[in-house]
């Protein structure tokens, strides 16, 4: 499923490349060479291993194809989080290093 393309998301897709060029200015280079893809993640099959143990191993596409062209809603954010993504919180979340508020008002 692919997001609508509008204002919003050439919004999020200018902060993507904005922070890609300010970390290759700072002489931060990555390793990961994918185009921005904004998504929400739903369900991860890593945070569940009794359905591992199960023999669960991927979620196939028969449980969520009737759900392909649903429209979920519209979720709104004020900040962004610049993670650390190898240390996960005790609630799950992973490591801030920094938020930044994207509106006045906050």
């Amino acid at each position: 499923m692919n997001p609508v393309k509008d204002a919003h998301l050439d919004a999020l897709a200018r902060i993507a490349e904005i922070c890609r060029e300010t970390y290759e200015k700072n002489g931060i280079m990555s390793a990961d060479a994918r185009q921005f893809n904004p998504h929400l993640t739903l369900f991860k099959l890593s945070k569940a291993p009794d359905l591992y143990r199960k023999g669960v191993r991927k979620i196939e596409q028969c449980w969520y194809s009737k759900y392909n062209d649903h429209h979920f809603g519209i979720e709104n954010f004020r900040s962004i989080h610049l993670c650390n993504m190898l240390n996960e919180e005790q609630d799950g979340y992973y490591e801030i290093f920094h938020e930044e508020h994207l509106f006045n008002n906050d």
